[in-house]
Order: C-alpha cells, then sequence, then structure tokens
C-alpha cells in the first residue's frame, strides 16, 4: 500500500498560482492539479509570487499545515 504524502504544487499561466494536495508522488500531486484546474478552474489555487515553468510539486511537512490554518 502507497502512503500519501503532502505536495504543495505551484503552476503559472498569467500569474503563478498554487496548491496543497495529498499524493503518492510529486508526479501524481501534478497531475491532480492539472485535473483540478481542468475541471474546476484556478479559484481553488492561492495566487503566489514567483517564475515557475509548467508544474513543480515539492513536498511538505502537512504538521506544518496544521499550524498554518490548513491545507488549500
Amino acid at each position: 500500500m502507497s502512503e500519501f504524502k503532502t505536495y504543495r504544487v505551484r503552476y503559472r499561466e498569467w500569474q503563478a498560482l498554487a496548491i496543497n494536495l495529498s499524493a503518492r508522488s510529486a508526479g501524481e500531486a501534478c497531475e491532480l492539479a492539472r485535473l483540478i484546474r481542468s475541471e474546476l478552474g484556478h479559484q481553488r489555487f492561492q495566487e503566489i509570487d514567483g517564475a515557475i515553468e509548467g508544474f513543480e510539486a515539492e513536498e511538505i511537512d502537512a504538521r506544518d499545515l496544521v499550524e498554518e490554518g490548513g491545507a488549500s
């Protein structure tokens, strides 16, 4: 059985956007973010600063999200 981890996925269209997701890998997190963007649009994403090309995923500690007030 695969363990789910939390990833911060970022992408850029005309602005840089990010979302926190649980997935088994960074690649799976990026695919899930693409699906969310195509099905629900970018309103579920948080606007961020930064220049990003394509989709990027970075593993984050979910315990940090609890301290900051939750996941996106």
